[in-house]
């Protein structure tokens, strides 16, 4: 209101001035200079302000000095006054129309600015939207329409308008669109379906359509409004949702594991698999604890059953309750379905009944196969004991009298070592074997020239084979190699040793190549071959592929089954390869090495001793005791300990030799600690032996006891006992 009041003291000041500026005037004159004022203030600012401008305007003509005495007289003359009353008449009537207008003004511009912020509200929305909009009328012309209905069809709004579908859409859309409009517009419902549409660009897409009737004032129905969303990726993701849903269906049913979707350990649905595991129908499981059917204690079932409700994975082997009380194996693997906190879980269980039955067959086939193998050992054992008892003395006195024999009995003593030499080399093969068997064997890895190892077997194998009339031939070898020596020697030797036992004409022939970076010593024959189907036999124990007689001259069997233990000890490989009638060729692998250090011989001084010697066999007693005497030695013996600890007067002797088994309960060991208790821990000692236990020589091994298997050689024997004295 202060607002109009000043706008009508400047519009009445203004009209002042310019009156001013007329000069004199008649009355008349005066106030039509002052009514635009008036009707100015009013327009400006309504009723109120217009009449403050009259009245301000009156007095403003009544003090200038004009010429009419005034235009307001308070004295004056009749005509100048009716003339200025109506003058204010006037000028309020005018204030009043004016005043109205003004007010209707500023309700129509108010009016006017709140449709301007609708319209551009929902312009906004229209065009915001990723939904197609548009309107027709009656005769399904469009009247209006957004940008994505524009961008899909790929037009100006221009274009668009006034225009029908079949200026738009292919023929076959045009007609179907045109139905489904004529068909809101003759009902006046508004209808929701999903259709496809071919667009102007010949791309089909699906669309959400919602069409209504548009009516107009009067109540007819004067068009069409529709709203249509596209669902073309939507419909892809749900088929596609669709396809793996049938996908998975397919694989839960073929699966061999029986699978389980559950809700908060709520079993939702199962597949087939899973009902043959429990012997449920499907319908008997769905709506049940998964955690009814696992037979668990309660703590575990406490446990299975939190993961399970709470989606949480697990992985274990349990026992199933199936309906005809029968208990199966099966292993239980379970994971979430999804991040969310919706406790969905899957629980994949798979049948292990058979492969634990089958476990417990095996480890009930192993055990058994261990039994066999430990009572085969324990045989081989007793059996090379007994044997060497009776040979050990036999060796023992063909040494000793091999220097009081004459000239002339020299092939008689030759005979009789080469009987002892064979059955010698039998036990011999039955202790190497033990010796692999019971993990005593430690191998000692060095570099060593490989002509030495070669050199040395081809000498002891050469006449061996010349008395078959075979050659025995072998290359320079100026090679490094870098394993054991000594039981790669006894590989060889073996190989070497077969070749020839198995080759009656041509001869055998040890080589070495290089092969895909490896060195391999090849042992050639040009003996009867082997099967290809046999090749893996002959590293069998006792296998002798045609020695079905068991002729002793054809070996016992072993030497081969040594080679592929100790060649798996030394962590080398074997390879065969032979054609039968042609020949075949045995290759071990050989690592290089580097350099070889020098090896020195070792000097043993043979010194005459004081040996207690325990022997319950009176034959090897005697035989034993005879050998050690004739070479210089000095022997107290006895059958036990109880009889030799009184020969020995307390005095300690320079070495202890004991048979392992001797009468009674007693055996070396005893012996052997009763005399260290008695003379020093650190007293040597030496155990001697046919058996081929390998917990024996295991048991020899871990207290530091020398071992000196029989048959004894007299030269081995004193070899040994100088090392350990």
């Amino acid at each position: 209101m202060p607002v109009s009041y000043g706008i009508a003291f400047i519009v009445a000041a203004v009209a002042a001035g310019a009156r001013v500026l007329i000069g004199p005037a008649d009355e008349g004159l005066t106030l039509v200079a002052f009514f635009p004022a008036v009707a100015l203030a009013a327009l400006l600012g309504g009723f109120w302000a217009g009449a403050l401008a009259l009245a301000v305007s009156a007095l403003a003509a009544a003090w200038l000095s004009l010429p009419a005495a005034g235009a307001i007289p308070f004295g004056g003359e009749r005509a100048a006054l009716a003339l200025n009353l109506a003058f204010m008449g006037g000028g309020l009537l005018v204030c009043g129309a004016i005043g109205i207008m003004h007010e209707r003004y500023l309700k129509a511009r108010g009016a006017a600015e709140r449709f301007r912020e609708v319209h551009d509200f929902l312009h906004a929305v229209v065009e915001g939207t990723s939904d197609m909009l548009f309107v027709k009328d009656r005769a399904r012309r469009y009247v209006h329409c957004n940008g994505a209905l524009l961008r899909a069809l790929g037009k100006r709004l221009d274009e668009v308008v006034r225009r029908d579908d079949f200026s738009l859409f292919p023929a076959a859309t045009a007609r179907r669109l045109a139905g489904d409009d004529a068909k809101v517009m003759a009902t006046g419902t508004t209808v929701t379906y999903e259709e496809t549409v071919t667009l102007p660009d010949g791309k089909e897409r699906n669309f959400l359509v919602t069409k209504g009737p548009v009516y107009a004032s009067s109540g007819r129905i004067a068009g069409v409004f529709g709203v249509a969303r596209d669902i073309s990726e939507r419909q892809r993701a749900a088929a596609a949702l669709r396809e793996s849903e049938q996908r998975f269906n397919a694989l839960a049913e073929a699966a061999q594991k029986g699978i389980a979707i559950t809700a908060r350990g709520i079993v939702l649905d199962v597949n087939e698999r899973l009902t043959d595991i429990l012997g449920y129908e499907r319908d008997e499981i769905v709506g049940r604890n998964l955690v009814d059917f696992i037979a668990l204690s309660p703590a575990e079932g406490e446990w299975v059953a939190a993961r399970i409700f709470a989606g949480l994975e697990m992985h274990g082997e349990h026992e199933v309750l199936r309906k005809d009380g029968s208990r199966r194996h099966v292993e239980i693997n379970g994971k979430k379905l999804s991040d969310t906190d919706d406790g969905m879980h899957l629980t994949a269980i798979r049948d292990i009944t058979l492969q634990r039955l089958a476990a417990d067959e095996h480890r009930a086939a192993k055990a058994e196969a261990e039994r066999a193998n430990a009572a085969k050992s324990r045989f081989l054992a007793a059996a090379s004991h007994d044997l060497r008892q009776p040979l050990s003395a036999l060796s023992l006195y063909v040494g000793a009298l091999e220097g009081r024999l004459a000239p002339a009995d020299g092939q008689l003593v030759a005979n009789m070592r080469d009987c002892v030499a064979n059955l010698s080399e039998m036990l011999s093969d039955l202790l190497d074997l033990s010796k692999l068997d019971a993990g005593v064997v430690r191998p000692n890895v060095c570099d060593f020239a490989l002509e030495a190892v070669l050199a040395k077997v081809a000498s002891s194998h050469a006449p061996e084979a010349k008395l078959k009339g075979l050659a025995l031939r072998y290359g320079y070898v100026d090679g490094i190699g870098r394993t054991d020596p000594v039981l790669f020697q006894r590989i060889v030797g073996n190989l070497v040793s077969n070749a020839i036992r198995y080759t009656e004409r041509g001869g055998v022939l040890i080589a070495c190549r290089w092969r895909q970076g490896k060195r391999w010593i090849e042992v050639w024959d040009t003996g009867i071959g082997i099967a290809a189907d046999k090749t893996a036999e002959v590293f069998e124990e006792f296998r002798q592929l045609g020695n079905y007689e068991r002729n002793r001259a054809k070996g016992s069997g072993l030497g081969l089954a040594i080679v592929a233990k100790t060649a798996a000890l030394l962590g080398l490989q074997v390879r065969v390869h032979s054609r039968p009638g042609k020949g075949s060729v045995f290759a071990v692998e050989l690592p290089p090495g580097d350099a070889v250090e020098p090896v020195v011989a070792r000097r043993y001084t043979h010194r005459a001793l004081r040996i207690a010697l325990v022997e319950d066999n009176d034959e090897v007693a005697t035989a034993l005791a005879y050998a050690l005497t004739e070479i210089g030695h000095q022997v107290v013996a006895g059958a036990s300990r109880e009889e030799l600890l009184p020969r020995l007067g307390g005095i300690a002797p320079d070495i202890v030799i004991s048979d392992y088994r001797l009468a009674g309960a007693e055996d070396g060991f005893a012996v052997i600690g009763a005399l260290r208790a008695a003379f020093g821990s650190d007293l040597p000692a030496l155990i001697i032996t046919g058996d081929t236990d390998p917990a024996v020589i295991r048991r020899m091994t871990d207290q530091h006891i020398s071992v000196q298997h029989k048959p004894l050689d007299l030269e081995a024997l004193r070899t040994r006992i100088a090392a350990l004295t």
